[in-house]
């Protein structure tokens, strides 16, 4: 809580997530508390230790106490494992209600389907699964947390291997107020063994596959989408095509990571994150600058209208906007309702020129988030953002 009103004081929205990599720390890992392995997951050896994320694949141990959970097994004292997960999150929910700078609650990251999964590792993905456990268990914790908290986004989550390509059958939660969380990463490089399980290997593909089905998901159900991890990576070419490939598709996303922050699925210290102490300034040797330059990109983060396209070209610093003054209920928002662009300063730090067609600029010269004012006539607007000394 702390954390969150620190951030939101510098403007920062928070997603709340439940995180869990390989479920416990007896699996090498991080997530779930040690009470919630329960039955032989506590007792089976937690062999091989082969790290995150290969002792998915390979623990029986981690796959039983995935098992467990999902069949709401009780712990120690008599409580049914999916009924303590909702109880949890009622009081979470219960605690940041109202928050303005909450950007939602994430119910779980990466979903395992335990000793079920060479089922899932298909196209397909797994959809006796998603329809008998996975949406049921969203579902649940959806009502608890609406209990206390009926307005704050709520976003569920597919199975880990949707991050490759699966599909998900996960249906409609039927929550006005629902998202669709999701990662993306290429199978080639994290599960080298599944390769023609799932596509063809190729990150190119495993990323179309993966932004497709999310499209789907969300055609489907009405609900918003975000991409809540990629870049767990230092390959600046890998980290900047993902953010290139959000921006086509118009899909906001977060990134893998900020801080080591002692994690234990993270390989390396100094590796993945923007920076290595968060209790240090940003600077010098404490910052990945080069990663800084490519994940730190211009977008629209308010519209009045709706947006048909944007893009950034990080070699010559230009960013295009285009977007309907009709919003996607087909209402004209007013006027005096702008659309607002993010221009970060370290691309803009010495100002910028702005061409714009069908709008007004209405905030200051160089401002770090840039205001359009549509005229009263247009239609279409259309923006194109470019350095102080560009041609």
């Amino acid at each position: 809580a702390r954390t969150e009103r620190g951030l939101a004081r510098h403007g920062i929205f928070s997603l709340l997530d439940v995180h869990q990599d390989l479920y416990n720390e007896r699996f090498e890992g991080e997530g779930f508390p040690d009470w919630a392995v329960v039955g032989d997951a506590a007792t089976i050896p937690a062999e091989p230790k082969q790290g995150f994320p290969a002792n998915y694949l390979g623990m029986e141990a981690l796959n039983r106490a995935f098992d467990n959970f999902w069949m709401n097994e009780p712990d120690a004292a008599e409580r049914p494992l999916r009924g303590s997960f909702a109880a949890m999150w009622k009081q979470i929910a219960k605690r940041f209600k109202g928050r303005g700078h909450v950007l939602g609650y994430n119910l779980l990251n990466e979903p395992w389907p335990g000793s079920q999964y060479p089922s899932c590792t298909s196209n397909a993905g797994c959809p006796g699964f998603d329809t008998q456990f996975l949406e049921p268990f969203s579902e649940r914790v959806i009502a608890a947390i609406r209990k206390v908290d009926r307005r704050s986004l709520v976003w569920y989550a597919p199975l880990l291997l949707f991050d490759f390509g699966a599909d998900t059958s996960h249906g409609d939660t039927g929550d006005p107020n629902a998202g669709f969380a999701f990662n993306m990463y290429c199978l080639g490089e994290v599960f080298p063994d599944q390769v023609g399980t799932i596509g063809d290997g190729s990150c190119e593909t495993g990323y179309d596959l993966t932004l497709d089905n999310a499209e789907e998901q969300s055609a489907e159900t009405g609900d918003a989408l975000l991409l809540t991890e990629f870049a767990a990576t230092d390959d600046l070419a890998t980290v900047e095509r993902v953010a290139e490939l959000a921006d086509q598709r118009m899909i906001g996303w977060q990134q893998w990571h900020y801080c080591d922050c002692r994690d234990p699925t993270t390989t390396g210290t100094g590796l993945q994150s923007l920076v290595s102490n968060p209790h240090k300034p940003p600077r010098g040797e404490n910052l990945n600058r080069g990663k800084l330059l490519v994940s730190s990109r211009p977008y629209p983060r308010a519209t009045s209208g709706t947006p048909r396209s944007y893009s950034f070209v990080r070699a010559k610093r230009r960013f295009e906007l285009r977007y309907s003054t009709t919003a996607p209920d087909g209402k004209r928002r007013a006027r005096r309702l702008p659309t607002e662009v993010f221009l970060p300063p370290v691309h803009y730090g010495d100002g910028y020129r702005v061409n714009v067609k069908g709008a007004e600029v209405v905030s200051p010269h160089g401002a770090r988030v840039l205001k359009l004012k549509r005229h009263r006539a247009a239609k279409r607007v259309s923006v194109v953002v470019r350095p102080p000394r560009a041609r």
